[in-house]
């Protein structure tokens, strides 16, 4: 009799806490973010801060929609495989039919001209079948547009980042890099390399960049949420901001300290009579 007592008075206290926990809100999960580890995009420095184009947008993104993103640097494959798994709800990728199924996007980030760059002295070319058996740094898993990665005899170099294949070109190691024109930019000040010693000698193409959602997201409902607030950080010119008005040249090279990087580039490391087509 004691212990049916007992659960007598047990049985009312357990209901009321199941009905408490019914009513009580459910936690949201924190927002995950994949960010490929590589400069200018992001990497991760010796304090364990992060830092980059992308990291900083990352930041934005967060303060826009006020609540907090973690956020994961990782080479730019395992980035797309985050986002297919759902493992990694947004990541800035490159436009692509893969890249639209597996996530939602969510609007423009950045447009950059995919370029080739070599010694002052080596002609432009045309085509990319003139480069022959020339030696060709690449970043590792970037796709730069079925010509160049389909392409079945150029001779690439795959190298960690472009600080490596700036520092292969100029010790002669290799005779072109290939890469996005911000990624190039921001190694020649990095490295602090004479522009003037540098020339563009063709243009790929033009690469698009998404922000995206995973379409295997726990927040894939609020899209709309996000679509909204990637299009306030376009309208506030916050993207601008980021991506296209950049210290990336040296103050000796520079006539205005707030031109837009393309600007600078076009009439300093480019002179050689072609124009870099505006992609903004």
């Amino acid at each position: 009799m004691k212990y049916l007592f007992i659960l007598l008075t047990l049985i009312p206290s357990f209901f009321l806490s199941a009905d408490e926990r019914q009513t009580q809100a459910p936690l949201q999960a924190t927002l995950k973010v994949s960010t490929s580890n590589v400069m200018p995009w992001g990497i991760q420095k010796e304090d364990g801060k992060h830092q980059g184009l992308l990291v900083e947008l990352a930041r934005e993104f967060s303060d826009v929609l006020q609540e907090p993103i973690s956020n994961r640097l990782k080479p730019y494959p395992r980035v797309l495989v985050d986002i297919e798994r759902g493992s990694s709800d947004l990541a800035v990728l490159f436009t692509s039919p893969h890249s639209k199924n597996i996530g939602h996007p969510l609007g423009l980030v950045i447009e950059a001209a995919i370029i080739a760059v070599s010694k002052k002295h080596h002609p432009v070319i045309t085509s990319l079948d003139q480069l022959g058996d020339e030696r060709i740094a690449y970043v590792r898993g970037s796709k730069y547009g079925s010509a160049f990665d389909n392409h079945p005899t150029l001779n690439k170099t795959p190298v960690k980042d472009m600080n490596q294949g700036l520092r292969m070109l100029m010790r002669n190691h290799v005779d072109v890099v290939i890469s996005a024109d911000q990624s190039i930019f921001y190694s020649i000040d990095n490295l602090g390399v004479d522009p003037s010693q540098l020339k563009r000698i063709y243009q790929l193409a033009t690469a698009k960049a998404d922000l995206y959602l995973s379409k295997n997201s726990p927040h894939v409902e609020r899209i709309e949420e996000f679509k909204a607030a990637a299009q306030r950080l376009k309208s506030k010119k916050v993207l601008d901001r980021i991506f296209y008005h950049r210290d990336y040249i040296s103050r000796e090279y520079l006539n205005h300290e707030s031109r837009p990087i393309r600007d600078d580039m076009e009439a300093i490391l480019f002179g050689n009579g072609l124009s870099l087509a505006s992609v903004r």
